[in-house]
């Protein structure tokens, strides 16, 4: 499970409540829904609707701990049972590998006056804060699919409306939210059955023949 699977639930989450949401970092919000609403016109308009939500993967940190059973030896987990279960099918079953990790976001708030901003940030505070399950579906070997669950924490908010810039620019409020998610995975699958758990080809000698006093 790799750590763009992170962006795209977060993404499908805003705009399962938001449609006009953008993945890209704040210096290119503007471009990526101009080219976004060009798309979807079938032809390039340069145009940029608002209000806007801009996010933004700021930073990923591992947070590695080596006595940490799922990173060492991994979990059995198998797709026909839950992973506490035992089977005797060797085949049913893979090893998941994880590595904790903390990801870092930016939310950004873009509109044209500061009520507008105000209340989108007001709503968009609350949600998040009522609803941060972030919902990720991983598909396993042999397509089997799961889904993980983790939850988007906020840290701080920021005005960053650039007032100076109002009179060349036009007046455009923006408002930030940094936010996190602490308990995050990179994870990946193996097959490794134990050494008890695997074929082992015997062979069957003659004693008194083939094996020599010392």
């Amino acid at each position: 499970m790799s750590i763009y699977l992170y962006d795209e639930s977060i993404m499908y989450m805003f705009r399962d409540v938001f449609d006009n949401c953008v993945f890209a970092p704040t210096d290119e919000a503007f471009r990526k829904s101009a080219q976004r609403r060009s798309d979807e016109d079938d032809e390039p308009t340069g145009e940029v609707k608002l209000p806007l939500i801009s996010i933004w993967r700021e930073n990923v940190s591992a947070t590695p701990d080596q006595n940490w059973r799922q990173l060492r030896s991994g979990i059995r987990y198998g797709h026909e049972y839950d992973e506490v279960e035992e089977t005797d099918d060797k085949e049913n079953y893979i090893f998941l590998h994880a590595l904790k990790m903390r990801i870092d976001y930016q939310i950004d708030i873009w509109a044209t006056s500061r009520r507008l901003t105000d209340d989108l940030f007001t709503e968009l505070v609350f949600w998040l804060m009522q609803s941060p399950k972030v919902q990720i579906s991983k598909v396993m070997p042999d397509d089997y699919e799961d889904d993980f669950n983790f939850y988007l924490q906020l840290e701080d908010f920021t005005d960053n409306s650039d007032i100076t810039s109002f009179r060349q620019e036009g007046r455009i409020y923006r408002i930030t939210i940094t936010s996190f998610i602490e308990d995050a995975r990179i994870i990946k699958s193996t097959s490794k059955p134990t050494v008890l758990e695997r074929d082992i080809d015997y062979i069957s000698i003659d004693v008194l023949d083939d094996i020599k006093e010392v």
